[in-house]
């Protein structure tokens, strides 16, 4: 990935002219440790973008999509439902819609340290503070789930009710940073 290109097609699709206005800067290594303490060091691709272009004072992007820093990846991820449910998975948000809805990288389908990019609606699974199970509540219509069947939290069911969106996260970010989608939550609708 060509992290000066990648800057400055956001620059471009962002209307940023100033140059004292920083869409990206480095991670620092405390930032970077942090990072990897979370997702591991395999997503080489990720890890590398973070280290030389951390969003920073970024605008929410035309596809109605604010990609995250590093402190708020490790919020989302260890803190905030679905992220914190996902991350056991090896599923991590990176990115979130303006309607709550989260984009996130699967380590599990990796190609060279290059994962795969899925989204997932803001209402995705819940804790049922009933049984204290972590449970799929919103799902594609075209997975046949009867009414009062639970759909069990596990890997195999969250790809199914993920909607990918590339199979790089590298992809997902040279097209991101030109614009080239219209509205992420349009993949979850």
């Amino acid at each position: 990935m060509n992290y000066n290109t990648i800057e400055k097609n956001f620059r471009k699709s962002l209307n940023i002219e100033d140059t004292e206005q920083k869409p990206f800067v480095k991670a620092t290594d405390e930032q970077l440790n942090s990072l990897i303490n979370l997702i591991g060091e395999e997503p080489t691709e990720v890890i590398d973008f973070y280290k030389n272009c951390q969003p920073y004072e970024m605008p929410m992007l035309d596809c109605y999509l604010s990609l995250c820093d590093i402190e708020r990846m490790l919020e989302e991820n260890t803190s905030i439902e679905s992220g914190k449910y996902l991350s056991d998975y090896n599923i991590f948000v990176f990115a979130v819609t303006v309607g709550g809805d989260i984009v996130c990288f699967d380590k599990n389908n990796m190609r060279n340290g290059d994962p795969a990019v899925l989204a997932f609606s803001s209402s995705f699974c819940i804790c049922n503070d009933y049984t204290g199970a972590v449970e799929i509540v919103d799902y594609p219509d075209d997975l046949e789930i009867d009414d009062d069947e639970i759909l069990e939290f596990n890997y195999e069911n969250i790809v199914k009710c993920g909607h990918k969106i590339e199979d790089s996260f590298t992809a997902f970010i040279e097209k991101l940073s030109r614009n080239e989608y219209e509205d992420i939550e349009e993949f979850i609708d």
